[in-house]
């Protein structure tokens, strides 16, 4: 009867102690996310104007299209009944 309440216990410990490497880890990728490294490689090597063109570039990726003309052509949808 000990050993089962020792292996419970331990059990419980184990699941513990993994959700709460879990929480951690997700917690320093969030603090990663947050920190963007190209922006702050791009102030050392570029000085003040590093933000301006980081900006510009920004935009420029946004505005550009994700898919060929080609691809993704509209097809109508008929509903089966």
């Amino acid at each position: 009867m000990i050993k089962f309440i020792l292996l419970f216990i331990l059990t419980i410990f184990l699941f513990a102690l993994f959700v709460g490497l879990g929480f951690i880890l997700k917690l320093v990728r969030l603090l990663k996310k947050q920190t963007n490294p190209r922006s702050q490689q791009n102030s050392r090597a570029y000085g003040n104007n590093s933000s301006e063109q980081t900006k510009k570039e920004e935009e420029q990726a946004s505005q550009q299209k994700i898919f060929k003309k080609d691809e993704g052509e509209y097809v109508d949808y008929e509903d089966v009944k």
